[in-house]
C-alpha cells in the first residue's frame, strides 16, 4: 500500500494559522509538539508532520479503516531530515519527505513495498496530473496511454486499469494549491 501528500508552502503560509490556540493539540501528539517547539524551522516541521500523517492516512483507508481522519492516532518519528515513520494501530509506515522552497511532499509505504520501485511525479497544474501519471505508467509498463484509465474503488482509492483490467500497481494522488503529485509502485 502506498500514500502521498503535498503541501503548497506559500498557500499554506497565507491560509492556515497552525499557531492558533488548540490547533496543534488537535493534530499532533505531545511528542510531536515538542519536536515542533524545538525545531529551528517550526513551520516546515508542522507541515512535514502533516504530510506524513496524511500519507499514512491514505494507507489506512486502503487497509479498510474508516474515512474519518483523527491525526493524533498517527504518531510520526523523524529518522533524519527526509526519512521517517508513522505508527498507527499495529502498522509501521515508512516515509520519505522532500522539502523544497515551494512545496513539502511525502510518500509513505507499508513494509510490503521497497523504496527503489516507488515512482513519483510532481506537476504544477492539477489538470496535468492525470496526463503525466498515465504517460509515466504507460512508459513503465510499455502500454499505450489510450489503453490506460484512472479509476476509483468504492473507498475512493484510485487505481489504473488497462483494457478494463485493474493493474497491480499501488497508486496515490494528491494536490494542494498549485501543486499535484502522484506516486505509484512498479512491481519488477
Amino acid at each position: 500500500m502506498l500514500g502521498n501528500d503535498i503541501i503548497d508552502i506559500k498557500l499554506t503560509a497565507k491560509t492556515t494559522n497552525w499557531q492558533r490556540t488548540g490547533w496543534l493539540d488537535k493534530v499532533c501528539t505531545t511528542e510531536e509538539q515538542s519536536t515542533i517547539h524545538r525545531s529551528v524551522h517550526a513551520f516546515l516541521t508542522v507541515w512535514r508532520i502533516w504530510t506524513m500523517k496524511e500519507s499514512a492516512y491514505k494507507i489506512s483507508i486502503q487497509s479498510g479503516e474508516s474515512h474519518s481522519l483523527n491525526p493524533t492516532r498517527f504518531h510520526t518519528i523523524f529518522l533524519n531530515e527526509n526519512v521517517g515513520e508513522v505508527l498507527f494501530g499495529n502498522q509501521k509506515i515508512e516515509t520519505f519527505t522532500t522539502i523544497s522552497s515551494a512545496y513539502i511532499h511525502t510518500i509513505a509505504w507499508d513494509q510490503s513495498l521497497e523504496m527503489p520501485a516507488i515512482k513519483t511525479g510532481i506537476v504544477s497544474e492539477q489538470q496535468q496530473l492525470k496526463i503525466e501519471l498515465l504517460r509515466d505508467i504507460g512508459k513503465a509498463y510499455a502500454y499505450p496511454i489510450k489503453d490506460l484509465k484512472i479509476e476509483s474503488a468504492i473507498n475512493r482509492v484510485p487505481f489504473i486499469s488497462h483494457h478494463n483490467e485493474r493493474l497491480e500497481c499501488p497508486l496515490s494522488m494528491s494536490h494542494h494549491g498549485k501543486f499535484s503529485a502522484y506516486t505509484y509502485y512498479k512491481y519488477q
